[in-house]
């Protein structure tokens, strides 16, 4: 008898101004009660690196996979409510006066990466890296707001970045507080997360395999030597890192001669391998304590993401049972095409994503080819071109797409697309 699957309908939301994605849901339940081991969930869209911090990479499926192989002081549950994850660590306002608005995070020990290596508020610096234009520009490792920095990273020029003003570490090396010029609102989710620096300070050497935990442990122990010799001037074990960070971690397939280093996570699981535009696998973390406690009854221990573009080839892959949800966006037609299968559970939710129109203007960097080039209509940023972009996204009939592929299937109210956009 085929088990009932579950599909997970993401819908578009109004007015969406960040790309951001919830956590992928993982129910299934065969049609006698059995347990499932093995979860296979379709994803639309394929993953195109193991990391999902730069522009070109900032998409939904690669931070699904990012999202299970990771944890940090935050979550959002169904509520959606943020959910402050004290098996991580802790985080308070520590000073909230006019000029100095100080947020100290605080790690529990204890903790591990999946390779062994010591967690620490060490682990937090690279976010600030990652966020600091200043700090960027200090260490020699570009100017974000003119060109493209070695950290080619989303997290340059919103709040965090206009607004820190320094990072300090205490003297056990389990906190970290970040000085902002004022209050934030937003301080909440502002704050650094947890990266295996220790990773990038291998892989600079040139290491190709984990670590022992001692030389792993004092791996992190010189990121955060580099890190300081950065807010002096230019650092050039930062900008390898910078480059390592930026490129190396994209990759599509994952098998035996990867590098491990760029598979170290704290999430509840790991990738174990992925295969190009066909599928990831990921398996248990069994070093995880970073987050809730994974169920040991009926546990889920593999989680495999299939790549099925096709609405109705994904749909009827449901159907067959060889998927056990469908993680997508379908199309009024694909959405009547799993109405009519009998042997799923259907559910319809709604998520902070949207769909967009990228114009291509200059290299690719999803080629994969550093000396791509183009000189298409959209090429470049000179007036003409500009005007040519804004007239073709002006003409594009977003409303009447919507409207024809989408919303026929759901509440029209919810692909109101906006006048601001």
């Amino acid at each position: 008898m085929k088990a009932k699957r579950t599909l997970r309908s993401v819908a578009l939301l109004a007015a969406g101004l960040l790309a951001t994605s919830t956590a992928v849901s993982l129910a299934a339940t065969s049609a006698n009660g059995a347990a499932r081991s093995t979860v296979i969930i379709n994803e639309t869209t394929a993953m195109t690196s193991l990391n999902q911090g730069t522009p070109d990479t900032n998409l939904v499926t690669n931070t699904d996979i990012s999202y299970l192989a990771s944890a940090g002081f935050w979550y959002y549950d169904d509520g959606p409510n943020l959910v402050r994850n004290t098996k991580f660590g802790t985080f308070a306002i520590t000073k909230n006066a006019k000029n100095d608005f100080q947020v100290t995070y605080r790690v529990n020990k204890g903790q591990v990466w999946s390779d062994g290596a010591d967690i620490t508020a060490a682990d937090l610096l690279l976010g600030h890296i990652l966020g600091s234009g200043a700090y960027s520009k200090r260490a020699g490792l570009g100017d974000p707001a003119n060109g493209t920095p070695l950290f080619n990273s989303i997290g340059y020029g919103g709040p965090y970045d206009n607004h820190v003003k320094s990072v300090a570490l205490s003297a056990d090396g389990y906190s970290l507080t970040v000085k902002y010029d004022s209050f934030q609102p937003d301080w909440q989710i502002m704050g650094p997360g947890p990266a295996p620096v220790h990773a990038l300070e291998l892989m600079v050497d040139g290491k190709s395999s984990l670590a022992s935990e001692s030389d792993a442990n004092a791996a992190t122990a010189q990121f955060v030597t580099d890190f300081n010799a950065g807010l002096k001037g230019p650092n050039a074990r930062l900008k390898k890192m910078g480059d390592i960070w930026s490129n190396d971690y994209n990759i599509q397939d994952v098998d035996s001669k990867t590098n491990p280093l760029l598979l170290v996570s704290n999430g509840g699981y790991i990738v174990q391998s992925a295969v190009k535009n066909t599928s990831v696998t990921m398996v248990r973390n069994t070093k995880y304590t970073s987050g809730p406690a994974l169920s040991s009854q009926n546990p889920i221990n593999k989680v495999i993401f299939s790549f099925v573009e096709d609405g109705p080839a994904a749909a009827q892959a449901l159907g067959n049972g060889d998927i056990d949800v469908y993680d997508g966006q379908p199309t009024s037609a694909t959405f009547q095409q799993l109405k009519a299968l009998n042997n799923i559970k259907l559910l319809t939710d709604s998520t902070m994503t949207y769909e967009h129109v990228d114009l291509r203007t200059g290299v690719s960097a999803l080629s994969g080819n550093k000396s791509d080039s183009y000189s298409g209509p959209f090429a470049g940023n000179s007036q003409k071109a500009q005007d040519l972009r804004e007239a073709f996204l002006l003409a594009l009939p977003r409303q009447a797409i919507v409207n024809k592929l989408v919303a026929q299937a759901y509440d029209p109210n919810l692909y109101l697309i906006s006048e601001a956009e």
